[in-house]
């Protein structure tokens, strides 16, 4: 299977997927050949394939479960190589396979010198060198697209410049195949799971959970962030702009699912509203008398708009647009109402956004923010942070001192205003 024909007609003008089977979906032989099926109808209308596979089903656990129990303090090096082969026999099994339904194909191991994930950091956590990997991607991998050949690749596994195996995580094959898909610029990045598509909910803890069609890039990586197993977020950081994802199983066509596009930047700092009133309410057991509902309703009143909000029983903090006017309001509603017993305001606050799909894959990055910040004597008025994104409120006049701190903190090249 790693004998290649010269003088094969080039498909190097087809649109390449990156499709990408997980374990849960390679269970057994039977399944493994439904794979293969769905692979040869994509391969027979046209498209240029990729593949990428993770381990069968349970194996990965079973082989940290048996590694562990004979040595528990097994150094994360050999644990790395133990764990990469359960997706190299996947590799194996997949490129047999497809070769049995008369398809031409090879597999690419660690071990060959095609192999194109590169990477650096934790042996079980590893990094993709991208400038490294997509020079080997079209050195090694594109020209076997051109000759009509389709490549299985081992997902997870990687190989540092010292030629030692690393993994990317768990999850990691979601990874393998977003790298594979910026290299190869490739028209989609097809992650076959055993359910083929996003839902609105997790159907086994919702009733009622509904099949979406498509997201956008930046709700699935929020989503994703917030404990949906739909996709690894880490795959998020390598996958370039213009290259869609699409979910879809077996039982579907690989054109079907739930299809992600758009962008969902990898990290940038700006401001997102520049002027920013912060009222308070304070009381007594205001975490459960109403009051958030009745502070939400004031200010839809005052025709304010309700930006941010933190809690406790003791107090309500809310970040609105609409100044004096919604602070009136809320006045009206608190205290007249009964709701709350005093309130505070204080305006010429702006809001600022830092955002993007690198931030939640390392740690530390509060600290990155607000540590300057707090060197330099700007006051964070309040701080909140949702999946992807952290939001300042800070003073007007600090504005500009804040962005170019922050950016300089955390490496950012250009800040957008």
């Amino acid at each position: 299977m790693t004998a290649f024909i010269e003088d094969e007609k080039s498909s190097s003008s087809n649109p390449i997927l990156v499709v990408k089977f997980g374990g849960s979906v390679l269970t057994n032989g039977q399944n493994a050949k439904k794979a293969a099926e769905m692979l040869k109808k994509a391969y027979d209308r046209g498209f240029s394939l990729v593949v990428v596979v993770s381990a069968m089903k349970g194996v990965t656990d079973q082989l940290l479960t048996t590694t562990k129990a004979t040595n528990p303090n097994v150094p994360d090096e050999l644990l790395a190589e133990i764990l990469s082969m359960g997706e190299r026999t996947s590799a194996r099994l997949m490129a047999a396979t497809l070769s049995g339904l008369g398809l031409k194909t090879t597999f690419i191991d660690p071990d060959q010198e095609s192999w194109p994930i590169i990477s650096y950091g934790k042996y079980l956590d590893a990094e993709v060198d991208m400038k490294e990997t997509t020079e080997r991607v079209r050195k090694y991998i594109l020209p076997l697209l051109k000759k009509g050949y389709i490549p299985v690749i081992c997902g997870f596994v990687a190989k540092n410049k010292e030629g030692k195996i690393q993994t990317l995580g768990r999850g990691g094959s979601d990874t393998t195949a977003a790298v594979l898909g910026s290299a190869l610029k490739a028209k989609e990045v097809v992650l076959v799971k055993d359910v083929g598509a996003a839902f609105s909910a997790d159907p086994k803890r919702a009733k009622g959970a509904e099949i979406l069609e498509e997201l956008d890039m930046e709700e699935a990586l929020l989503l994703s962030l917030s404990g949906s197993k739909l996709i690894h977020a880490k795959a998020f950081k390598y996958l370039d702009e213009g290259v869609k994802l699409r979910i879809t199983s077996l039982s579907l066509d690989i054109e079907g699912g739930t299809i992600i596009e758009g962008t969902a930047p990898l990290l940038k700092v700006e401001v997102t509203d520049p002027d920013i009133s912060m009222i308070t309410v304070v009381g007594k057991g205001l975490a459960s008398n109403g009051a958030l509902t009745c502070l939400a309703e004031a200010i839809k009143k005052a025709n304010g708009l309700l930006k941010s909000i933190s809690m406790d029983d003791r107090a309500i903090i809310a970040y609105v647009e609409g100044g004096k006017d919604v602070y009136d309001k809320v006045h009206e509603m608190a205290v007249k109402g009964g709701i709350g017993k005093a309130t505070s305001y204080f305006d010429n606050l702006a809001e600022v956004t830092v955002k993007g799909k690198a931030l939640e894959m390392a740690p530390g990055y509060i600290q990155k923010i607000t540590e300057p910040l707090g060197r330099a004597g700007i006051n964070i008025y309040g701080l909140t942070t949702i999946a992807s994104s952290i939001k300042l409120y800070l003073a007007k006049k600090d504005v500009d001192r804040a962005l170019k701190l922050i950016k300089e903190s955390l490496g950012i090249e250009e800040v957008k205003r």
